[in-house]
């Protein structure tokens, strides 16, 4: 019986991987690092194809600039449909025929949810995937000259083509700012409005769907868009906050971060175990009179 040599094998595996910091101007294009360039075997493809978790492929176009590999054009709408910021890092992995799968993580390590992200860019709403057509015709707000589209994987159902959004601001619901990308159950989404209505809040609140990050992260931390946080909130750095919810309450802090990233912090956590928040369980945030307490309106994943 033959040995296999599993030194030269695990090699050839990690050998297949490569990360990449988004710092510069990443929104534009990346570069493939030149030892790992010889995976494709001195054949190099127009275009190359990226696949996140979400399964949907972005096709980008593959360039050769003294002597070092590019992606760009197509790179773009991956970086917007992502909401890639700076100091995410991506890792990639090659799986033959030019096609990349992607890791996507925030600066604190914890991976990047993608999924919902993905189903809002091309307005799936509970209805099924719309012929490319109509999507077509459908999207003003699609930057022009964008002829960049991302696709399903064929292995899934429901394989169409749509445009990626690239709005830079929130989703927004009548009374409530989202982060962008959200993607909420229809059971979920119809509990919130409900919520939002019986509220009345005079501000919008801010809603956030728990991920991984923020129920067991470390650090466990919760973020909240720079956007939200100009237009509404009157925090001061560092500022203690009161969470308040059923009649309880629990102390946060309030940080800005060079990075433009604005989070609870210290308290989060604690809040986080009291209330057994679980990920896809949606919390509400209402400004109350006392401008430096919150209460927090919990809706569970369906």
């Amino acid at each position: 019986m033959r040995k296999l040599n599993t030194r030269s094998t695990a090699r050839d595996d990690q050998e297949k991987y490569f990360f990449k910091v988004m710092i510069g101007d990443f929104h534009k294009r990346m570069t493939i690092p030149d030892k790992f360039a010889r995976h494709f075997k001195g054949v190099i493809s127009k275009t190359i194809k990226l696949e996140p978790r979400s399964g949907y492929t972005f096709d980008v176009q593959v360039t050769k600039k003294l002597n070092i590999l590019v992606l760009g054009s197509g790179w773009e709408s991956f970086v917007n449909a992502h909401d890639l910021n700076m100091g995410d890092f991506l890792v990639f992995k090659y799986n033959g025929d030019f096609l990349l799968q992607v890791l996507i993580f925030d600066p604190s390590g914890c991976e990047k949810s993608t999924s919902c992200s993905m189903e809002n860019a091309i307005d799936h709403v509970g209805q099924g995937w719309k012929e490319h057509n109509d999507i077509s015709t459908s999207y003003h707000d699609q930057p022009k000259g964008n002829k960049h589209w991302m696709q399903k994987d064929s292995s899934s159902k429901g394989n169409k083509i749509g445009n990626t959004r690239s709005s830079n601001t929130p989703s927004k619901f009548s009374g409530c700012i989202l982060p962008r990308g959200t993607c909420l159950p229809v059971v979920q989404e119809k509990k919130m409005k409900e919520k939002i209505q019986a509220i009345h809040s005079k501000t919008p609140m801010y809603g956030n769907v728990m991920t991984k990050c923020n129920v067991s992260g470390s650090p466990c931390v919760l973020e909240i868009t720079q956007l939200y946080d100009d237009a509404y909130l009157p925090f001061n750095n560092g500022q203690e906050l009161m969470l308040r919810h059923r009649d309880k309450s629990w102390k946060v802090r309030f940080y800005r971060f060079k990075n433009k990233s604005r989070k609870l912090t210290q308290g989060w956590k604690r809040f986080v175990h009291d209330n057994y928040l679980r990920m896809g369980d949606l919390c509400l945030f209402e400004i109350l009179k006392n401008k430096y307490t919150m209460n927090v309106h919990i809706i569970r994943k369906c």
